[in-house]
């Protein structure tokens, strides 16, 4: 028996129906593309994505590399915010660290003595606080205009005297320091009236001189929202004992001296420029 040939030829062996025979369809096996081991995800919100590990089996993760990344953006945000509190914290406190605490200097001035006692000018040795951003300190020549004569041998006052001899400054230390960001001008306040003892308090009854205003930008900006119960008449913005003025008379010098808005006030460039 001749067994046929071609495509509809079929064993010998195989048992027939009588019917004829149907072309076979070639089986096509078709490659799934495999993209960085992901085998299958489920759109459920509650299914993880399902990858191959290194040995080919199934297992399921929590997150998409999406939601891998917004993990780590905002772990990063919490850390960030957590380190920028604690900075804030610490320049908070270092801030108020020598709030009320005398500072020393290289000569024990009194400013009970000589602005309480004796009842100096606070512009005799500040000279430039009506002109100036800066008030000025005295110079070794202004000192001198009095202790050239006064307690001239007392030892506390050697570093005046050699001060003038070597034509060296005296190094005083600052008890009002801001960061250089912030701009303040002496010479305005004193303007538009504002007293010494608003910011300095009461300095006629300090032996040695602290900062008794903490001088924060919330502190400054209370009172430039609302500036007019803060001023006094221009022969009193010197004085240490003047009591504040009555609300009716505070709110007519605000208009005298011509006050800026609020909104202008409390701008940012009118303090950081």
């Amino acid at each position: 028996m001749r067994i046929a040939e071609g495509p509809l030829a079929r064993s010998a062996c195989e048992p027939h129906d009588g019917r004829p025979d149907r072309p076979r369809r070639p089986t096509v096996r078709r490659r799934v593309p495999r993209r960085r081991g992901i085998v299958a995800a489920t759109c459920s919100a509650h299914a993880g994505v399902r990858r191959a590990d290194g040995r080919g089996r199934r297992v399921s993760v929590v997150f998409t590399p999406r939601g891998v990344l917004v993990v780590k953006l905002a772990a990063l945000g919490v850390l960030g915010l957590s380190a920028g509190g604690l900075g804030l914290l610490v320049w908070h406190a270092r801030d108020l660290e020598h709030l009320g605490d005398p500072l020393a200097q290289p000569i024990p001035f009194s400013h009970k003595h000589h602005v309480g006692d004796d009842g100096i000018d606070c512009r005799y040795c500040h000279t430039t606080v009506e002109t100036a951003a800066r008030a000025g300190l005295p110079s070794t020549g202004v000192c001198l205009t009095c202790h050239d004569q006064l307690f001239r041998d007392q030892p506390m006052l050697g570093t005046l005297h050699r001060s003038m001899a070597q034509d060296r400054p005296i190094a005083w230390q600052r008890v009002h320091v801001l960061p250089d960001f912030v701009y303040f001008n002496h010479s305005v306040h004193v303007a538009k009236g504002v007293a010494c003892i608003e910011c300095h308090r009461r300095v006629d009854q300090m032996p040695l001189t602290w900062r008794a205003s903490p001088l924060q930008m919330q502190w400054c900006l209370a009172c430039h929202r609302d500036p007019a119960p803060h001023l006094r008449p221009r022969s009193e913005v010197f004085a240490m004992d003047a009591p504040r003025v009555a609300p009716a008379q505070a709110a007519e010098l605000a208009r005298a001296v011509h006050l800026e808005s609020p909104r202008r006030m409390t701008d940012c460039s009118t303090c950081h420029r």
